[in-house]
């Protein structure tokens, strides 16, 4: 009987300490939630990104535009140039590019070019973008040049370029004022072939771009318009 009463209070003593201890993890729980949800950006936790595609749009240039009588004579070189054409900026587009990570050691922005053609010819052209109109004539200010050729037998061809640091920083701040991208593609096309060559209006050149980009993911990011 004694053995079975010393044992009771023992086990009435052990849940007590134990208790005690529950109720002090748990206060402690709470007050480290507390800390986390008062604050956005917690010093230590992880930081990440994600690779975002995003299509730009497509554009033609039409060579009946350039050549009289629908024939482009052996041995002739002309140029050409699409119409410059306005891409706005707004939605998830505008979003991600204003979000580009432009940490040297993270950061990474590809452009990708693809050109189609089914007319036998040779080209050599060139894809600007600028934010504004007047900058397609301009070489500086971050505006993007991407030379592009394609031989007489080519039909389809892609093509990707990593941008410099100037150039992600004029996508950036169109995208943070909201203002549009201006694109055109320049250049010469020629007939290498020893006979002319007939075209109609369905033979055209046609681009296709599009952006992968690197944003930088975090909370203080959280509530901005």
């Amino acid at each position: 009987m004694k053995n079975t009463n010393h044992a009771n209070k023992y086990l009435e003593n052990l849940s007590e300490k134990l208790g005690r201890k529950v109720l002090r993890a748990t206060g402690l729980c709470a007050i480290l939630v507390s800390a986390f949800t008062s604050c956005k950006d917690v010093p230590f936790m992880p930081r990440w990104d994600i690779d975002t595609y995003m299509p730009l749009g497509t554009s033609a240039v039409y060579l009946n535009d350039f050549f009289t009588f629908g024939l482009i004579p052996s041995g002739i070189s002309a140029k050409i140039s699409s119409v410059p054409k306005k891409y706005e900026m707004y939605g998830a587009l505008r979003d991600a590019l204003r979000s580009i990570e432009t940490d040297s050691a993270r950061a990474r922005t590809v452009l990708t070019l693809s050109f189609a053609k089914r007319t036998p010819i040779y080209t050599t052209d060139t894809l600007f973008i600028s934010s504004d109109s007047s900058g397609l004539n301009n070489y500086g200010k971050g505006n993007i040049i991407f030379p592009i050729s394609l031989e007489t037998t080519d039909t389809l061809k892609t093509d990707s370029i990593i941008l410099p640091q100037e150039s992600i920083n004029m996508l950036q701040n169109a995208a943070g004022m909201g203002n549009p991208l201006w694109i055109q593609t320049r250049g010469y096309v020629s007939n290498q072939s020893s006979s002319s060559i007939k075209i109609t209006s369905a033979d055209s050149m046609n681009v296709n771009l599009d952006v992968t980009a690197r944003i930088f993911v975090s909370q203080s990011r959280e509530g901005q318009q």
